[in-house]
């Protein structure tokens, strides 16, 4: 048997304050509405491509 709720979502992205950096991170918010009201948040990695890579 299958499960499945159905129903909106909506996701805010905010980028974490790691200005300068090639790698940086990024929050997700989720808030479900619907059949399953609840919340989930997520840490995630992302690329930063207009950084140029240094090294020292």
């Amino acid at each position: 048997m299958a499960r499945r709720a159905r129903g909106p979502f909506e996701v805010t992205m905010t980028p974490a304050t790691d200005e300068g950096q090639i790698v940086g991170r990024v929050t997700l918010d989720k808030q479900f509405h619907g059949e399953v009201d609840a919340t989930s948040w997520t840490l995630s990695r992302r690329w930063n491509p207009d950084r140029e890579r240094v090294t020292t």
